[in-house]
């Protein structure tokens, strides 16, 4: 019979430690149960943050890719190449009235110069032999054309043109040295000369005449 309350006591304890570990059980679930709203309710007032700041500008996610690098390659072509060609049935000699050279050069006394495209050199000068002749000891001789050419001379102070020299018919042997004469020469060699006599020094030793010459071509 004493073992009759030891294990109503034991049974009660045992009772009342299964209700504890059933009370705590309940007490932890209670606990757990509220997770599932918070974490909704969290999410929720995410959202509504995002779209309030999307739907009134002041959040916009941008999202920037970079595009891969690329290398520009620049192909300079290579210049083309142009020929010149003569125009059909051209040739190599220039056309009556093509101008050939145009200067002006110093001619002492007693002395001659071929007159060609560009102006005599000293040494032609030198060798005395040309298409003007110049022989005076006084200064006051007349110029002279060289063998075989002939003088057609022009209105004093006038300019010698192809032209002109080509329809002067005044033919001479002689032109005057003092400044201002104008004359023409019809050369042996297929040109025509005009000459002018810019300037000249006729009143002391050494004399000398400097003379402008365009020379034009003339094959008749």
């Amino acid at each position: 019979m004493e073992n009759g309350p030891v294990d109503s006591r034991l049974c009660r304890a045992e009772a009342d430690r299964g209700g504890g570990i059933m009370h705590n059980q309940d007490q932890t679930g209670k606990d757990r149960s509220w997770w599932p709203t918070i974490v909704a309710a969290l999410i929720g007032a995410a959202a509504t943050i995002v779209v309030g700041l999307i739907a009134s500008g002041a959040g916009v996610l941008h999202i920037t890719v970079s595009p891969a690098p690329t290398h520009t390659v620049f192909i300079t072509p290579s210049p083309a190449v142009t020929a010149t060609t003569r125009p059909s049935g051209a040739t190599g000699t220039s056309a009556n009235g093509d101008l050939l050279g145009s200067y002006t050069f110093r001619l002492g006394q007693y002395t001659s110069a071929p007159l060609g495209a560009t102006a005599p050199t000293q040494a032609q000068i030198l060798a005395n032999s040309g298409d003007i002749v110049w022989n005076t000891g006084s200064g006051g001789s007349p110029l002279q054309p060289g063998s075989g050419e002939q003088f057609a001379n022009l209105p004093s102070g006038t300019t010698p043109t192809y032209q002109a020299c080509k329809a002067d018919t005044v033919f001479s042997n002689t032109a005057s040295p003092n400044p201002g004469t104008a004359f023409c020469i019809i050369e042996t060699t297929g040109k025509m000369a005009g000459v002018t006599v810019a300037s000249a020094n006729l009143t002391q030793s050494p004399y000398y005449l400097n003379l402008h010459v365009a020379v034009w071509a003339n094959s008749s």
